[in-house]
């Protein structure tokens, strides 16, 4: 749904409320947690299930797996419970908001939270300091309601609403089918190193806006209208990729009147994008996953999407000489997987390799193996790739 202004002079976008709780958290009301600070309600409780491997919150722990965090926010302070039953205390951030405008676009971050907590693990019988982030993100495309009414005295002294203005509400739904919590950060124990922290929680709430619409009369058409000498207007991503192997990555451009967009990832963790903005970005493949890449307009009007299926190749080995004699050095280079290669040898006392990882390896064979033969592993930790070397006189 678009708006028209008629007479457009300018415009003070003003945040007046968000909130935000985690839907699956189940002791206690919203009330016993929403605090206002800054002028925004805000509210992470919720109960986090493991995201990393599969099933971990904390990926590795000394003292037990963690497979999910219940976080429970009063005002500016954050209590955590494991699933191991320890718990933790500290603090949650007022939000950062995203740029909004009349549809929230899948796969747009919506708001930012920082938190940090601290405190004992007994499993563990150490010290534990978490800091990180909770980013909350549309799973779908959101819609906003909107509603145009006069000032009022509700809203308080403002030298920006003149006589004749109007103040436009936008308002989006945050629910289960629409919107994310994703916490992500690391775990720091005393005793035990650190780990990362991934976990999820279905999004419910609500986001509001208010815009003042200076002198403008307001009528709400089918679609979106854009101003006549606006350079914003439909956008199409190029190219219009199927699939893209993991580890590779692929230039995106838009094209048509728009001179740059916002770019976000339907899955954050299965890519990567060298900017958020601008009409062009290169993306990198990091996970076998779906991937929706899309593209909007700064005013939120324009959308466009390609939907990218990450494939994971067999890993291949080439080799600089198929045959190498006593004391030669061969060169090997693997490609395929998703590019995390990781070498070894079924017989070290064959030969030796210049290195453990990485792409490229060099292979050096030892005195005394004349007429054998070595067997030369390549992994990703989801596949295997095998070379045999048989060794000259």
């Amino acid at each position: 749904m678009g708006r028209k202004l008629s007479t457009y002079l300018s415009s003070i976008v003003l945040l007046t409320g968000i909130f935000v709780v985690g839907c699956e958290w189940t002791g206690g009301s919203d009330s016993d947690f929403n605090t206002s600070r800054g002028g925004a309600n805000i509210n992470v409780s919720g109960f986090y299930r493991g995201n990393s491997g599969g099933q971990f919150a904390v990926l590795r722990k000394a003292g037990g797996a963690v497979t999910s965090l219940v976080l429970q926010q009063s005002g500016a302070t954050i209590e955590v419970t494991d699933s191991n039953g320890q718990n933790y205390r500290g603090s949650v951030s007022s939000p950062t908001v995203g740029n909004v405008g009349s549809v929230i676009s899948l796969g747009q971050q919506v708001a930012n939270f920082q938190l940090s907590w601290s405190g004992t693990d007994g499993t563990a019988a150490t010290e534990v300091d978490f800091t990180g982030v909770i980013d909350v993100v549309a799973t779908d495309n959101i819609q906003s309601s909107v509603q145009v009414r006069s000032p009022n005295q509700a809203d308080g002294p403002n030298d920006q609403v003149g006589t004749g203005d109007t103040i436009e509400v936008r308002q989006f739904a945050l629910e289960e089918s629409n919107a994310q919590f994703r916490l992500r950060g690391t775990w720091v124990q005393a005793i035990g190193g650190s780990s990362p922290v991934d976990a999820i929680s279905p999004g419910a709430g609500t986001l509001q806006f208010q815009e003042i619409i200076a002198n403008s009369a307001i009528s709400v058409t089918d679609n979106p209208v854009v101003p006549e000498d606006s350079t914003v207007g439909p956008v199409t991503i190029t190219p219009a990729l199927s699939t893209l192997a993991v580890g590779a990555s692929q230039q995106f451009c838009i094209q048509g009147q728009s001179p740059s967009a916002t770019w976000s990832l339907s899955v954050p963790s299965g890519g990567r994008l060298s900017s958020s903005k601008g009409k062009c970005v290169t993306y990198t493949a990091l996970a076998q996953v779906q991937q929706t890449i899309t593209a909007a307009t700064t005013d939120g009007q324009f959308v466009d999407t390609v939907t990218i299926n990450q494939t994971i190749t067999a890993i291949t080995i080439a080799t600089s000489s198929p045959s190498p004699g006593v004391g030669e050095t061969v060169f090997l280079t693997a490609s395929g997987g998703d590019g995390s290669y990781k070498w070894s040898l079924a017989n070290s006392s064959l030969g030796s390799l210049s290195s453990s990882s990485g792409t490229s390896v060099s292979y050096t064979v030892a005195a005394g193996a004349a007429g054998t033969t070595q067997t030369i592993f390549v992994n990703d930790g989801i596949s295997t790739a095998t070379l045999a070397i048989p060794v000259t006189n």
